[in-house]
């Protein structure tokens, strides 16, 4: 992986290590932050058959793909994910799979063979179940990490930050982390196309600059508390205090490759998909056409401004010496 990033950072090359994939658009929940909610009848949206989805993972190893984070919606309604997460580990990736806990203990057990598995908790018991519209999800999601905890699989809470979480919420959040002996990791809500509102109908982005400004002073306040227990301060961090990866550096479509459910490639990424084409996964990734049209729009696009999407984040700081420190070190500490 690092051989990538030196060809990419100094000779130009474009090699797609990172793989956000969101391989289903069926939820059995409804977070209001979520994208896919606002897609007409997203349950009965078009998928790959295992058959296609395999062949997508055979094309990604031949392109250099080392991460692949499988999310959705749900992705573990998809029948067939324990076979693709065998799949892509036998090409030597790194599987990651966002899941908010909901799936059957035995099915679960199914995919102990990923790397790592976040379990999304928004918040305590009543904020976690009212912002997912689903009763007994927040105990669901524990039964769900104590399970893979004694199984030995790596696991991690993952939790987005909104306008309405409360700093003592995350306290709670953390000390249940601390009991359960797994990491917690606090995204941010993101800037996207899906122009959030909250209960009042404000945009939740009026106030960006404050917004990313209560959220810095909160995770800096927990590490202080919690130490290394919140993962990922860094360089997520750096982009927060940016203002934003339009502003730290945008390199999704360099080091990144965004595909949705039905095999498409969306450019410049999966936040904001503004072309999808679908085909030969080389073909389309390397076209000069989609690489001149949209390569000069990452981080340039209006849509772009403010920008807090994780896992483009995440990619893009390991084209920065200091990025790949931070994520070496998160790694470490972690595994």
């Amino acid at each position: 992986m690092l051989k990538s990033i030196c060809s990419i950072k100094f000779f130009g090359k474009r090699i797609p290590i990172y793989c956000e994939w969101e391989v289903t658009k069926r939820c059995n929940m409804k977070c209001f932050f979520c994208s896919t909610l606002l897609q007409y009848d997203r349950n009965k949206m078009p998928e790959l058959s295992p058959k296609e989805a395999l062949v997508i993972i055979d094309q990604l190893a031949t392109l250099g793909t080392k991460m692949l984070h499988f999310s959705g919606g749900e992705p573990t309604l998809r029948e067939d994910l324990p076979q693709l997460v065998e799949a892509a580990k036998s090409k030597n990736m790194f599987v990651f799979i966002t899941t908010n806990g909901s799936t059957p203990l035995e099915k679960m057990e199914k995919l102990l063979n990923a790397n790592l598995i976040h379990v999304s908790i928004d918040g305590t018991e009543d904020f976690h179940d009212s912002m997912r519209q689903a009763p007994g999800a927040f105990n669901k999601a524990l039964e769900t990490l104590r399970f893979l905890n004694s199984k030995n699989c790596k696991t991690q809470i993952t939790t987005i930050y909104t306008p309405t979480t409360s700093y003592e919420m995350l306290e709670d959040l953390c000390d249940i982390a601390k009991k359960l002996g797994v990491k917690i990791s606090i995204g941010i809500l993101s800037k996207s196309i899906y122009t959030p509102m909250n209960e009042t109908g404000k945009n939740m982005f009026d106030s960006n600059t404050s917004f990313l400004s209560e959220y810095a002073n909160t995770i800096k306040s927990l590490r202080v508390k919690y130490k290394n227990l919140i993962t990922n301060v860094q360089p997520f961090f750096s982009i927060i205090q940016h203002g934003g990866l339009d502003s730290y550096g945008c390199r999704a479509m360099d080091i990144a490759i965004s595909l949705k459910q039905d095999g498409s490639i969306s450019f410049p990424c999966n936040g904001l998909p503004l072309q999808l084409s679908k085909g030969d996964i080389r073909s389309i990734y390397y076209d000069k056409k989609n690489v001149m049209k949209f390569g000069i729009l990452q981080g340039k696009h209006q849509f772009c401004k403010n920008c807090t999407i994780r896992c483009m984040g995440f990619v893009s700081a390991l084209l920065k010496y200091k990025g790949v420190l931070s994520i070496l070190k998160d790694y470490v500490a972690l595994f």
